[in-house]
């Protein structure tokens, strides 16, 4: 006999309830994950774990080992027990990690899942909006101009990676050094790429020190340096005679340092004849000087540099998760690059990323993966690292960026560019040889 419509309607709301509930709590339980993990010994490549954008959704960790088991078992597989099922272990966190045992030295795949060969990486920190909404942050001009078409899905990233036909690829790191390490390392550890002789283009803008640069600036640097691994006491508190209160961790004051086991991820010095290569063929490449980027640098009198039009030079970039502001940390940037390059680098862009996308390209050389000599870090100025004269250092970080940075993105990939076909276009004399340019130190400050 059916139900009247009454009580069916009673049941109806009551299962939405009861489906609404359960949809909260999975969302905060949520367990993601993407996984292709490739095992060098045949033991485990009998046990080849394939979890392909499989979400788990769960309220215990006991109803989480039941679905993956029962996932594993319509695979046909069965693995070791994953660490997060252990006893006492809760799942109020997001868990995207190994669900199975990882080993340390990547396979060969096999024939039938050979990897992508990839010519070229191009690496963008942020991005506004949609990436093709015409509101463009560094990577939509790529996307765009490259014909990157095919999207590949990239779930342990902040966006979807972005191919080519020629074998361009482009990611998107997300802003700061901690977004950018985990996100090179994710992408240097997937199996669905062959980076071993990828170059990598990292392109974004920054902050660029008057002494050296104007709006628009582009930069290629020869050495990378981590501002965060640091003392610090408060400028209120520092001794009389320091000039500010920030000291490496093996000193004891300002601009004294003793070699130290921190040093390998605070200096990286990238291929010289690489760097000064890229230089060398895009030197002469025109940079659009706006009447606004000419208005705003008519501020700085008294550095020439600033006053100029922009232009393409070598200079060195400093990544460090804090924005700072004024003239006596801007000296700070200046002597820490001094100091840990031994004198030979030359702080000319400030960042927030390349010191962790270096660090992790480092990491994944040690096995192969990628090739360190084959790193490019371009940076064009969409704002200076230091306010003008007459200026305070709390007005520098309210200040307007000048047309929002767009001169600055814009000419990171038109500079970028250049390079990035010059590689493609020729891959055949690049993809083993790697082109190196006259040596060419740094340019030194005129103050």
């Amino acid at each position: 006999m059916p139900l009247p419509t009454s009580t069916r309607e009673s049941q109806i709301n009551r299962k939405r309830k009861l489906s609404a509930k359960k949809s909260h709590r999975n969302r905060v339980f949520k367990v993601s994950v993407d996984l292709e993990l490739n095992c060098t010994s045949q033991r485990h490549d009998e046990n080849r774990v394939m979890i392909r954008s499989f979400v788990l959704n769960t309220a215990s960790p006991t109803s989480t080992a039941s679905r993956v088991a029962r996932y594993r078992n319509r695979l046909g597989r069965k693995e070791p027990q994953p660490i997060w099922e252990s006893p006492g272990l809760g799942m109020r966190f997001v868990l995207a990690g190994a669900l199975a045992s990882v080993c340390l030295s990547p396979q060969p795949i096999r024939a039938s899942d050979e990897p992508i060969a990839v010519k070229a990486v191009v690496v963008a920190m942020f991005e506004r909006g949609e990436v093709n909404d015409g509101n463009p942050g560094e990577l939509e001009l790529w996307v765009e101009g490259e014909a990157m078409d095919t999207v590949l899905d990239f779930p342990l990233g902040v966006e979807d990676l972005y191919m080519n036909a020629d074998g361009v690829l482009a990611v998107l790191t997300g802003v700061g050094v901690t977004n950018a390490t985990t996100t090179i390392m994710a992408l240097g550890m997937d199996p669905r790429f062959d980076l071993s002789k990828s170059y990598w283009l990292v392109a974004g803008i920054a902050g660029a020190d008057p002494e050296d640069a104007t709006l628009g600036t582009a930069a290629w640097a020869e050495y990378v340096i981590d501002g965060d691994l640091v003392h610090e006491i408060d400028a209120r508190e520092i001794p009389e005679d320091w000039p500010y209160g920030i000291l490496p961790l093996s000193g004891t004051r300002p601009n004294e340092r003793s070699p130290h086991n921190a040093d390998n991820v605070v200096v990286h010095r990238l291929n010289p004849g690489l760097v000064s290569w890229a230089f060398e063929l895009t030197r002469n490449h025109t940079i659009p000087d706006h009447p606004e980027m000419v208005a705003f640098r008519k501020q700085f009198h008294g550095y020439p540099n600033a006053e100029k039009p922009p232009t393409v030079i070598i200079g060195d970039a400093m990544g460090s998760s804090t924005y700072w502001h004024g003239e006596a940390l801007n000296q700070w940037a200046n002597d820490w690059v001094k100091l840990f390059t031994d004198n030979k680098g030359n702080f000319v862009m400030t960042a927030m990323e390349d010191n962790g996308t270096v660090t992790a390209l480092k990491r994944l050389s040690a096995t192969g993966q990628v090739d360190y000599d084959r790193i490019l870090v371009l940076r064009t100025a969409s704002n200076f690292s230091t306010p003008p004269p007459g200026e305070s250092a709390s007005w520098h970080f309210s200040a307007p960026y000048v047309l929002r940075g767009r001169p600055a993105i814009e000419a990171a990939y038109s500079v970028g560019s250049e390079v990035l076909h010059e590689l493609v276009d020729n891959w055949d004399r690049y993809a083993d040889t790697i082109p190196t340019g006259k040596r060419r130190s740094n340019s030194p400050k005129i103050k």
